[in-house]
C-alpha cells in the first residue's frame, strides 16, 4: 500500500503517518481511523473506541472496535488484513452477526475492511 509515495506495511503505519504516533497494539490504528471517519460522517453520534459490552444472555463480554450511539447503537468491527493482502471472509461477518444477537442494546453492525471482502462475505 502506498501513501504519499511511501510504502506502508499496514494501516497502523498510515495512522502513524497521519497522527505522529504508532498504537501499541497491532490493528488499533485502523480501528481509530475508522472511528474518526465515522465520527466525521455522523457528527451528532457519540463515537467510542474499544468498548466492552456484556451479553444479554450470558456473562460473556464482547470487545467492540467502535460504538456509534445516536438514535441507534451501531457496533463497528474493523479488519486490517492489508499486511498479508487478505480479504475479510464470511467467518468475520458471522462473528459480528452472532454478537449482534447477544447484545441487547445494539441495533446493527458495520464491518470495515482495509482490503476487500471475499465473495461469500458479500452475500
Amino acid at each position: 500500500m502506498m501513501w504519499h509515495g511511501v510504502k506502508l506495511k499496514n494501516m497502523d503505519d498510515l495512522y502513524c503517518d497521519v497522527f505522529g504516533s504508532k498504537p501499541r497494539k497491532r490493528g488499533t490504528g485502523y480501528e481509530l481511523l475508522v472511528a474518526c471517519v465515522l465520527k466525521h460522517l455522523n457528527r451528532d453520534a457519540e463515537t467510542t473506541h474499544n468498548v466492552f459490552m456484556k451479553s444479554f444472555y450470558s456473562k460473556d463480554k464482547y470487545q467492540i472496535d467502535a460504538l456509534l450511539e445516536d438514535d441507534n447503537s451501531i457496533f463497528v468491527e474493523s479488519k486490517d488484513y492489508s499486511e498479508h493482502g487478505q480479504k475479510v471472509g464470511r467467518s468475520d461477518i458471522c462473528k459480528l452477526s452472532g454478537a449482534l444477537v447477544l447484545l441487547k442494546d445494539v441495533d446493527g453492525g458495520i464491518v470495515a475492511s482495509s482490503t476487500d471482502f471475499t465473495r461469500p462475505a458479500q452475500r
